[in-house]
């Protein structure tokens, strides 16, 4: 996402409260699956597709996302937010099961990629870390609590794996300068092709972590971010333990 951009169609009027039924349901789901406050808007321009970002982001030095709604758009925007941008395509858009499950993978994929981003992660652990949270939660779509929901498993995968896809071959919807890790791209770049290329099963050994425990302990995103990025490097390091006890 270019942040400039994104302002300018913040003064423009382009970004606005959402409030079609695809927004409303996508936002609901989303309230299921991550233990994050969000704020819903719907953009005519500034970004490429619907995504999901911090209301901390700066859009020129000093001058943060969430002042700017707030002043712009006189908008509640709680300290520590994640703002939702929907993608305006139409009145007429889709809110098809598949549409809204597409847009829900998406918007996924971007969290666990701002993740990676904040470097809650080691760097050398970062392809594992993709793969057991990417597993992670499609385990928890495909679960029988969550099918309730009618969430369509396969449109949600093909939505990650185009965040993740976009994100490493360096497309405008995120910025590889902040990343800082460059060192790694080719190598992550091996993994992710490889992801691309079984949409649709479980990875890396079918190791994930039980997000529905995992979330039932956390009260706020410093939390869950803490909770998430402990049980994943468990998760990664769980057979290294295995074998240095049998040896001890």
């Amino acid at each position: 996402m270019q942040n400039t951009k994104l302002l300018e169609s913040i003064w423009k009027g382009d970004i606005f409260a959402a409030n079609s039924r695809k927004c409303q349901e996508v936002t609901r789901l989303l309230g299921l699956i991550l233990p994050l406050r969000t704020v819903p808007l719907s953009a005519k321009s500034g970004v490429s597709r619907s995504c999901i970002v911090s209301e901390h982001i700066e859009l020129l030095p000093e001058i943060h996302l969430g002042d700017v709604l707030a002043e712009e758009l006189c908008a509640d925007v709680p300290f520590g937010a994640m703002i939702v941008i929907f993608k305006e395509h139409g009145w007429m858009e889709s809110s098809s099961q598949a549409n809204v499950s597409f847009e829900l993978g998406l918007l996924i994929g971007d969290t666990l990629l701002n993740l990676i981003k904040d470097c809650v992660f080691p760097i050398q652990c970062e392809p594992e870390v993709l793969l057991v949270m990417v597993n992670s939660y499609c385990r928890l779509i495909e679960s029988p609590e969550f099918q309730k929901q009618k969430v369509c498993c396969q449109s949600f995968r093909e939505g990650v794996f185009l965040s993740l896809k976009e994100y490493w071959d360096g497309q405008p919807q995120y910025n590889l300068a902040d990343h800082k890790r460059k060192d790694d791209k080719s190598r992550v770049s091996r993994h992710m092709k490889h992801m691309g290329s079984h949409v649709g099963k479980q990875l890396f050994g079918q190791k994930s972590i039980n997000l529905t425990k995992l979330h039932s302990n956390v009260f706020n995103g410093n939390d869950w971010k803490k909770s998430i990025s402990e049980a994943v490097m468990g998760e990664i390091h769980r057979d290294t333990v295995r074998v240095n006890n049998y040896y001890d």
